[in-house]
């Protein structure tokens, strides 16, 4: 009996501790998944915007991609794109920290 007395608040404490932890590893996993997001959805958009570039004029196709980018995009961050008409490559900047950077050359068929 007086042993089950010294270790009636043992679970409580293990539980107050590790929630910091927990809290942290949730946080690092959201940032992971985030990250990722942006990164997938930004390939996707700058795919999509060298197939414009091969029909369109590139000043639309680039404001179309600002566009996209800035709905999953705080309104902060900076996203430039580079696409190049005699090649049809892109390249896009995002800064996060740390920087994610995506370079893309479409191979059109001939």
């Amino acid at each position: 009996m007086n042993l089950l007395k010294t270790n009636q608040g043992q679970g409580l404490l293990e539980s107050v501790l590790i929630l910091p932890v927990l809290f942290l590893l949730g946080s690092i996993l959201t940032l992971l998944l985030y990250r990722s997001l942006v990164f997938y959805v930004a390939d996707y958009h700058l795919h999509e915007a060298l197939l414009c570039g091969a029909s369109e004029k590139i000043h639309f196709c680039e404001d179309h991609f600002l566009k996209q980018m800035h709905q999953i995009l705080p309104s902060q961050t900076d996203v430039s794109i580079q696409i190049q008409t005699y090649r049809p490559s892109g390249k896009v900047v995002i800064q996060l920290n740390p920087t994610i950077k995506i370079s893309k050359e479409l191979a059109l068929p001939h």
